[in-house]
């Protein structure tokens, strides 16, 4: 698509026109007085000693040792030069042909007449002696204004734009990143916070916050008017208790614990502003859903309280590690189970839930255990009960574990000269990015360890130091040890993992083996028999001995 021509571009087309037509004519009129062409290359040698008299015909009003830009405009004119592709410009040059575009012809100045008279003596004197040469014809010089005339900015710069270098980008970044990061330090408030001098205080202080700081959430419709049981009343339970009613899935009315402690009933009562009592029995009786939050060491007890005063269509939560879904069916005689494993972050809605059920469990209920589940954070239905063990030792078991980690690095940091409060702030902040980086990235642990890992730096000595002690073994068995240890809570085998024998409910033995072995139990029988015998002979003999020597 052509480019529409503007008013100051046909006028400078049209003096630009007028200036060429009146050079030409002045060319063909004006009598030829030069000899002798000089090039270009023979001005530009200046230090040759024979050229110099020629060119200084040449080097009127001009510095040394420079080509007369005149000669080049009559050997190029204007015709010739501007029949050339037009090139990319530079942004001075399109300003400079801008300006010549704008600009309107100077006005001739006036001749002085003595001036002239006195001139025209003085070259006549110098022309007798034989002192004055014939200086060559002027040609006109190009006129800039027709060359921006002919080529506008639009087509000289009519180039797609290169790409910027990417160390251009990688600077520009650096120097965001570094603004930013300015700007965060000067809003950002001091590491070192003021310890108070009660520590109870402080962590109350810390928990309310915390309790501030939970979102809150719209009243569970499934949940309405629902009563809440929770029979026991310990740390889990208290987590379980605070994301509920601190998040608003439930009221504070609809739930009531049960513990035989006075002074943690008084204190639950005055935290949450909840239902407590100290008998089991009357806690279940009406209960919609009743969640079994005791040691498993005191379940049977528990079940022989509640058995007879239970509703059959009660939902029963066990949080209880190892009890099975058919063990609490037996033990209670009800058929409606949810099974479930949270964690202690529960008390500020960050638990992760893991949870499985019987089929005899209806739809509505199972709607009403994910949004009591899901009232305190995250919650996982798995398929297979089996993995409701796996899932207490990694998930259940796991932030303690995390815990003591932190208790290291912070004890680490002490070390090093840090005020405990200082190492604890950083510690923790570090853990806590960590893992937003890992959940918000969404990349293997692995990718992000790399990234952080410079040859020879630093993180590759820690890494290094945590790899040669055998980190990641520790940690495996560990939640192995765990694992084994929800199985036998619940009465199941426990001999599995690394390094365990385990024997199959198939093996057969042969037959020969067999007797061979009954035979030597029997040969061991045998001899421990004897041995025991004679050692009561022995006994029998000692007493006979020591009563005569008595009498």
């Amino acid at each position: 698509m052509a480019t529409p021509m503007t008013r100051t571009t046909r006028r400078a087309l049209s003096v630009s026109a007028q200036a060429s037509r009146a050079a030409a004519a002045a060319a063909q009129t004006a009598p030829r007085t030069r000899t002798k062409i000089i090039s270009p290359a023979t001005i530009m040698r200046g230090s040759s000693a024979a050229n110099k008299s020629s060119a200084a015909a040449m080097r009127v009003g001009r510095t040394s040792g420079r080509p007369d830009l005149r000669y080049h405009a009559a050997k190029f004119p204007p015709t010739e030069v501007m029949s050339r592709p037009p090139t990319a410009c530079t942004a001075r040059q399109m300003h400079t042909s801008t300006r010549f575009m704008r600009a309107e012809p100077a006005p001739a100045a006036p001749r002085n007449s003595s001036n002239t008279a006195g001139s025209a003596t003085k070259r006549a004197s110098l022309k007798a002696r034989g002192l004055l040469k014939q200086q060559p014809l002027a040609r006109p010089r190009p006129d800039m204004r027709y060359h921006a005339a002919k080529f506008p900015p639009s087509q000289m710069l009519s180039r797609p734009p290169t790409m910027p270098s990417a160390r251009f980008l990688h600077t520009t970044a650096c120097a965001l990143r570094r603004s930013r990061k300015t700007l965060q330090s000067a809003n950002a408030e001091a590491v070192v916070e003021e310890v108070p001098d009660d520590g109870k205080q402080a962590q109350n202080e810390q928990q309310s916050q915390g309790e501030e700081q939970v979102k809150q959430r719209q009243p569970s419709v499934a949940l309405k008017d629902k009563k809440i049981v929770f029979l026991g009343s310990g740390k889990m339970a208290e987590a379980m208790m605070g994301g509920m009613v601190n998040g608003g899935a439930v009221e504070a009315t609809q739930v009531t614990a049960c513990d035989p402690n006075a002074g943690r009933r008084t204190y639950l009562k005055d935290r949450f502003h909840i239902l407590t009592t100290a008998n089991n029995a009357s806690a279940a009786k009406g209960a919609d859903i009743l969640i079994l939050a005791v040691k498993p060491q005191t379940m049977a007890l528990v079940f022989d309280s509640i058995r007879d005063t239970i509703s059959k269509d009660c939902l029963v939560v066990s949080i209880a590690a190892g009890f099975t879904l058919s063990q609490i069916r037996e033990g209670l005689g009800v058929k409606r189970v949810v099974r479930a494993m949270p964690n202690t972050p529960a008390l500020i809605n960050e638990s992760i839930t893991s949870w499985t059920f019987t089929q005899e469990v209806s739809p509505e209920q199972r709607r009403q255990a994910k949004e009591l589940l899901s009232a305190f954070g995250a919650e996982v239905l798995l398929s297979d009960e089996r993995m409701l063990d796996m899932a207490t030792a990694l998930s259940g078991s796991g932030p303690a574990m995390c815990q003591l980690m932190f208790e290291a690095m912070i004890d680490a940091g002490v070390h090093m000269g840090f005020a405990r409060d200082v190492s604890r702030k950083l510690v923790l902040h570090t853990v806590r990015g960590a893992v937003n980086l890992a959940l918000a990235s969404g990349e293997h642990p692995s990718m992000l360890k790399n990234d952080i890992t410079s040859p020879g730096g630093t993180t590759a000595a820690a890494l290094y130091q945590l790899e040669r002690g055998g980190m990641r073994t520790v940690f495996s068995d560990a939640i192995w040890a765990a694992y084994r240890r929800s199985r036998e809570l619940g009465g199941l085998d426990s001999c599995i993992g690394p390094g365990r024998f385990q024997v199959g409910t198939q093996l057969e033995l042969p037959e020969e083996l067999v007797e061979n072995l009954q035979q030597a139990t029997e040969a061991i029988s045998a001899v421990k028999d004897e041995i025991a015998e004679l050692h009561s002979d022995d006994d029998s003999t000692t007493t006979a001995s020591n009563n005569k020597k008595q009498q």
